[in-house]
């Protein structure tokens, strides 16, 4: 064991749960923050040895996390998503590492895993997040596209894998609400929206993802995942538009 705490966000993830918690059971404490799971979440959580807190998410991931850097009893802290593994490659890494950095947190690579096959383009593949750090050096901002914000940074080697096995009616449940809860913090910070922004940027994101970023070369898979995208964009910029004039 090291002194890490692996922390894991949670909602009706049962089917997921055990080999994620598992990919990170060499941590010396694992913590599950579950927004109120109706099946066996945390049944299974509690099963593998963490320890398991129930709070209601509340469209905000940031405040969720938060939540959890309160609760972890060591100096560093992993995050990781229910639907995500940690590789051996960075487990290894992270084992060797922490006694003797002067880094404050470090970035990792994440790669998706769409019905079993790895991707290559796209905004969904080869993402740099920032998921390792001390526990102290930052605080977790955003209600959605959550981040770190951590200045003494660096890279580490290994990568996080995130496998997607979602039926397109759970995607569009996911999007949806991600997109409403992104609507409310362009809210905040009093972004306008008009009918350009709900047209173009929802086509500009699908040629950005599938052409610029690649996703041409994940090919039906790529495809799919740049319409979602762009559906994710229309839907924040019309939820907005939405909320600004209710009458």
């Amino acid at each position: 064991m090291v002194n890490i705490t692996g922390v894991v966000l949670s909602q009706n993830e049962e089917k997921q749960i055990k080999k994620c918690l598992e990919s990170i059971s060499w941590s010396s404490e694992v913590i599950v923050v579950d927004d109120y799971s109706k099946d066996d979440t945390r049944k299974i959580a509690k099963q593998l040895g963490a320890r398991v807190f129930k709070r209601k998410l509340g469209g905000d991931f940031a405040g969720q996390r938060n939540f959890a850097l309160k609760q972890t009893k060591n100096e560093w802290v992993i995050f990781i998503d229910a639907d995500e593994l940690v590789s051996d490659k960075l487990k290894r890494e992270v084992l060797q590492m922490i006694a003797k950095t002067g880094k404050d947190g470090f970035y990792i690579k994440r790669i998706m895993i769409f019905n079993g096959s790895v991707l290559c383009g796209g905004e969904w593949s080869n993402q740099w997040i920032l998921r390792l750090g001390r526990r102290e050096s930052g605080k977790w901002r955003r209600a959605v596209h959550e981040s770190w914000e951590i200045e003494n940074t660096g890279k580490l080697g290994g990568v996080i894998y995130h496998e997607v096995n979602d039926t397109l009616f759970l995607w569009f449940k996911k999007i949806d609400s991600y997109a409403k809860v992104h609507a409310q913090e362009n809210h905040f910070q009093s972004k306008k929206v008009n009918m350009g922004k709900i047209i173009l940027f929802p086509i500009g994101k699908f040629f950005h993802n599938f052409i610029f970023l690649g996703g041409f070369r994940d090919g039906t898979a790529g495809f799919v995942l740049s319409v979602m995208m762009s559906l994710h964009s229309f839907l924040a910029w019309s939820s907005l538009y939405l909320n600004e004039h209710k009458e």
